[in-house]
């Protein structure tokens, strides 16, 4: 019979084999959680509810857009601010098609990770 429930933090190297918890992103149930699905005690599925901040990224005026210090001010503040809420782990959408922004993410230390963002509101959805 298949249950699931929430995985405790001490429980976490369960999921070490299975990317993206390979990369040794330490237990925090405050910013994230895993809950797992087992069958007669082998997990067999997983699935991460994160408490991420959306950085979206910065909107330059069209005079200034080749001032490099206004995006290393932005991100100097940006860092600051998330510090003193706890915020360990941002993510943001940049469009395919600017590349601008992109080098400029990429520079900043910001990896691409795979896929497309999905969007759906909780209460839409159907289970």
């Amino acid at each position: 019979m298949i249950t699931a429930r929430e995985l405790p933090g001490a429980e976490w190297e369960k999921v070490r084999h299975i990317p993206p918890y390979h990369l040794g992103l330490p237990p925090d149930n405050g910013h994230w959680r895993i809950l797992v699905a087992e069958d007669a005690g082998e997990i067999v599925g997983c699935v991460a509810l994160h408490s991420q901040v959306h950085f979206d990224p910065w909107w330059l005026h069209p005079d200034r857009r080749t001032n490099p210090a206004i995006v290393r001010e932005l991100l100097r503040e940006s860092v600051d601010l998330l510090r003193q809420l706890g915020v360990d782990h941002v993510f943001a959408t940049i469009d395919e098609t600017h590349m601008a922004t992109q080098a400029v993410a990429a520079h900043a230390g910001f990896t691409q990770a795979p896929g497309q963002l999905w969007l759906v509101d909780v209460d839409q959805l159907e289970v």
